[in-house]
């Protein structure tokens, strides 16, 4: 608890309203990381200059609702290096897509999602500083066997050397007799108890037998042992075999223990096979059959919009048709983020460049239903980090005498993912614009509103 007050202090940041409470040069706000410091002799020159709040240093521009401008330092009259310091700060309030709006700023815990601190995002927290690991080759693919919960969670106990063995208990505190009750020969270890235990090399060797695989069931480790086994089973279905036998050994070990009930080994195989051999077969999603038809009103313009998002680089993309023979094909670079800040950005620039070219009919489809749900408010948005964004597209939309967003398979928004792929190589604020018009192609760099 005395750990979590500085925990909490430290991660406070404004989510802005009308800016009027964040000081600038000291007041991190959402998405700042240490953009929002200045030198203190930057901050007395915008002070002399009246400006010591957000809202000061604001431009309103009505007729671009979509985008918010700022002061720049050549307006100010700030000479260098103050020029350099301000024109960084306001790159980074560009890049976090700070609005200045009407309600009041609110100073939220930056670390959740949903801005409020809580034991567990605490904990969360904390756990994150303690040193990030590697990610390992199985954490993903555990996680996707077709196979009871219980025998996954339980096999990733074993993995990671969780499980309560008496060695592990012993740690604890707690007392007993530290041997393993299946073999009644050796100190239980996770290594002993699931890999070199004589009961359990039994059990690996009858169902080995009842599945006909010539292989074994060997490691240093259960870790290793699965590694070896991930690589030579012949079958995807096989790769879950390893879970269900664990898990029986595992029941056979607890009722030694607390029924006092002697489990043979073979039954335990025969069990183990018996519900691998029940386990439904994967189904590859391409084989499900999709309704792929879409009907679209042509009677007025119609686009597609996707994201793509690598090592938190995000790019999007947008295809608007304003015919069949007459079309934009639009890249954008999206700058830092992840996917759902790249998908509700790639939203709001089709939309920015939709009103750029004074169209007030528009139908929009996107292959992301949390963003389709979140713009026909039948979902609520609860990340504070977007839902400053998705407020702005609310109000490009009031502009549109008709809009409407509806959901797509992704398949049938497969120009749009290339674009976005494409996206990733593009500076922040960067466009590229194909267009298609009667069979003739123009290309063409933009940057629109940040000029």
């Amino acid at each position: 608890m005395v750990k979590s007050f500085s925990l909490i202090e430290s991660n406070l940041v404004w989510d802005v309203g009308n800016g009027a409470k964040v000081q600038i040069g000291r007041d991190p706000w959402l998405g700042s990381e240490l953009h929002h410091i200045l030198p203190g002799d930057v901050i007395n020159a915008l002070a002399i200059r009246g400006i010591h709040t957000l809202d000061q240093l604001a431009v309103q521009r009505p007729e671009e609702p979509w985008f918010q401008h700022w002061k720049s330092a050549d307006m100010l009259g700030l000479g260098d290096p103050e020029a350099g310091f301000l024109d960084n700060y306001i790159r980074g309030l560009q890049s976090a897509h700070i609005q200045i709006s009407d309600r009041e700023d609110v100073l939220i815990w930056d670390s959740n999602p949903e801005g409020a601190y809580t034991p567990k995002a605490g904990y969360l927290k904390l756990s994150t500083e303690e040193g990030i690991r590697e990610e390992v080759w199985w954490w993903r693919s555990l996680w996707k066997l077709k196979c009871p919960s219980k025998s996954r969670l339980f096999m990733w106990c074993a993995l990671e050397n969780r499980v309560p063995t008496w060695d592990i208990l012993q740690k604890r505190s707690f007392q007993g007799p530290g041997w393993c009750v299946l073999c009644k020969k050796d100190l239980e270890t996770n290594t002993h108890l699931f890999i070199s235990c004589p009961y359990s090399n039994v059990v690996w060797k009858e169902c080995l037998r009842l599945v006909g695989l010539n292989i074994r069931w060997e490691g240093n480790s259960v870790t290793s042992a699965w590694e070896s086994w991930w690589r030579n089973v012949p079958l995807a279905k096989l790769k879950s075999l390893p879970l269900l036998v664990i898990w029986g050994i595992w029941l056979a070990r607890n009722g030694a223990i607390f029924q006092e009930r002697a489990s043979i080994p073979e039954i335990i195989s025969a069990q183990a096979v018996g519900i691998f051999k029940a386990l439904p077969e994967h189904v590859r999603a391409a084989n499900q059959k999709r309704d792929l038809d879409i009907e679209l009103d042509k009677s007025h313009p119609w686009g597609f919009f996707d994201r793509a998002a690598q090592n938190d680089v995000c790019g999007g993309g947008a295809v608007l048709y304003m015919s069949d023979s007459h079309y934009f094909t639009i890249t954008m670079g999206l700058g830092v983020g992840r996917n759902n800040f790249a998908k509700i950005m790639s939203l709001k620039l089709l939309l920015i460049f939709v009103v750029e070219k004074g169209i007030k009919r528009l139908s929009t489809l996107g292959d992301s239903m949390n963003i389709v749900n979140w713009i026909n408010q039948s979902q609520a948005c609860r990340n504070v980090r977007l839902a400053n964004i998705l407020s702005s597209i609310q109000n490009v939309i009031l502009s549109f005498d008709n809009f409407t967003c509806r959901h797509v398979y992704r398949d049938n928004n497969q120009a749009a993912d290339q674009a976005s792929k494409d996206g990733l190589n593009l500076a922040f604020g960067i466009w590229k614009i194909d267009e298609v018009k009667d069979g003739q192609h123009n290309s063409y760099y933009h940057r629109p509103f940040i000029d």
